[in-house]
Parts: C-alpha cells; structure tokens; sequence
C-alpha cells in the first residue's frame, strides 16, 4: 500500500515538474507567435475622456499626444456597428440614445439609419470608466460618427484595436473586408466578450490578429492552473483584460472584502501565466486604465500596453516613469 502512495507521489511531482518547466519554456512545444507591431499606448475610443469618443479628431489627437514616446509604440482602439446601408460605422453602442440628442419619435438603433442620416453626436458625454467624469466639447469639435473606410484611410500604418460590438454575420463579412482590402491584416486586431462572435472572426480571417473572449480567458486560467495549458495550442494573439483592483468604497475596512480583493488578484493577476503568454509572443493590455496608480498597477502585472481614456495623461507618465 506504501508503494502504491510512492509511485503516486512520483507521478504528481513529475507532471507537475514538466508542467512548470514547460509553462516558463513554452517555445519547446508551441511556436512563438510573431507580431508585426509592439505597441504601449494605447488610446480607448480616441481617448474618449480628452476628446469625443471614436471621433476622427479624438484619433488624431491621440496620436498626436503620444508621439514624444517615439514612432510605431501607439494604438487606436475602438468599435464597430452596422448601418442599415451596410456601413461600418465606429461607434460603441447599437443605438444612439447615449450619444445624440434624439427627437421623441426619431428611430434610436444605428442599424435603422443610412450612414449619411446619422445624427451628430453630442457636446457632451460622460466617460464610462471614470467616476462620472465628463467630457465637454467646444462648437468647434468634430461631432460626426465616422465610417471604419475613412479611419483606415486616414491612419495608415497605423495599429488598430477593433471591437466587433455585436453578433452580426454582415457586420463581421464588411469589416474583414475592409482590414483585407486595406492589406491591415499584420496590425489590426479584433475580437468580442462573446466566445461566439470570436468564433466567427477566426473562421472569416485566420490571418487577423485575435483577442480572448471572456470565456476562453476563463478556460486558459482553468488550464493553466490545471498545468496544462503548456500543452494546449491558443490561437489568439493578444490578451486583453480588465484590471481587477478596485475596492467597494462603501466596505473599506471589512475584512470579507479584503479577502476577496486578494483572492481576486491571486486568481487573475498571476505574473507565472502572464509570463508564459507573453514567452508565447501574445500581448497582454489592461483596460481601461486612467490614473497613475492604475498604469503603475498594469506594469507591476506584466502589462505589454494599456489602455486609457486619457492618451495625454499616459503619454506624461511613461515619459516620468521610462517605462514600457
């Protein structure tokens, strides 16, 4: 019986020895993915809280605020619906209640417009990832929802994050169209939360660099605290998550919330997994991100780039810090 227990333990010790050893050299069974851009700045819907969310000139000014951190380091990140005339249009809701001021009997969902009938976007709008921080234009700010063709005819070269907003089979056909007619396959990446819509992205365009779903973020956690995600082919190319830090404000002090913050970072914030994506040439970007505290937080975890609605703001503190 002494023996039986023996061999057990040997056999545990070593597949957790060959685990271990494979998740810090992964490249020894997988090949390491090779990216055609390296990016640290990376500006949320244009940097929606400087200027009007997934705007050209919220793109262009991005870019301008993150040249002093040097050529080829910034991203634009933002997402996409469909009109009614098959339009890819950059926008991050299905209907424009959010951003337009719309009339009471005035159709609300952008899938019910032209794209030439859109409505102009508001002055003002709140920016989502903040604590009810505003962003007010002047009359002088363009307001115009732009279509994904005049994006990519503008920012040539440029890497963008594209998020395929919705479960659309049209609006995935039009948009890989775009990225394969404009030849952006090497710098473009999209993906969903939806698992399903993820699926339907790499069967469309293998070739288009994709992000995790939530539930395959879930399923590579579970596998690598299972030791075998060494083993297990991914074929996404970039990790992109949220940043689980925040504290209730209303329970500080309470001993359960405590415990859960650390069991949350514990859990999801692991530097060993973190580690072996990134020996597997996948990118890992934290969102949305938009104060010191916070960026400083994503390098500690091994963040590649990170996401914010404040492109200025990041560019100051990677200048200050020299980091990424």
């Amino acid at each position: 019986m002494l023996e039986y227990y023996h061999y057990i333990l040997i056999a545990v010790g070593a597949y957790l020895l060959f685990s271990i050893f494979f998740c810090i050299f992964p490249t020894l069974i997988h090949g390491k993915k090779k990216q055609a851009f390296d990016v640290q700045h990376i500006s949320h819907r244009g940097g929606s809280g400087e200027e009007i969310e997934n705007t050209i000139q919220a793109f262009r000014g991005a870019l301008r605020k993150a040249a002093p951190i040097g050529p080829d380091r910034a991203m634009l990140e933002l997402d996409v619906q469909l009109t009614k005339d098959k339009t890819v249009v950059v926008a991050h809701d299905t209907d424009l209640n959010r951003i337009c001021d719309l009339e009471p009997n005035q159709a609300t969902l952008i899938s019910d417009y032209n794209f030439n009938e859109l409505p102009p976007m508001r002055k003002t709008l709140e920016v989502e990832f903040t604590d009810a921080f505003v962003f007010k234009s002047n009359d002088s700010t363009e307001r115009r929802i732009p279509s994904l063709k005049s994006i990519f005819s503008e920012f040539v070269g440029v890497p963008i994050n594209i998020d395929i907003k919705t479960n659309n089979d049209d609006l995935i056909k039009e948009t890989e169209c775009l990225i394969r007619n404009f030849k952006r396959e090497p710098i473009t990446v999209w993906g969903n939360a939806d698992d399903a819509v993820t699926t339907k992205l790499y069967v469309a365009n293998p070739d288009i660099p994709l992000f995790f779903s939530y539930k395959r973020a879930i399923t590579t956690f579970i596998l690598f605290y299972l030791g075998l995600l060494s083993f297990t082919p991914i074929k996404e190319t970039h990790f992109e998550a949220n940043l689980p830090y925040k504290i209730d404000r209303s329970s500080i002090g309470s001993f359960l919330n405590s415990i859960m913050w650390r069991l949350i970072a514990f859990v999801f914030l692991n530097r060993l997994y973190t580690f072996h994506l990134k020996q597997r040439g996948i990118r890992v970007y934290y969102w949305v991100l938009n104060s010191e505290a916070e960026f400083d937080r994503a390098v500690r975890y091994g963040a590649d780039g990170i996401m914010t609605d404040f492109p200025q703001k990041l560019t100051d503190w990677m200048i200050a810090k020299k980091v990424l």
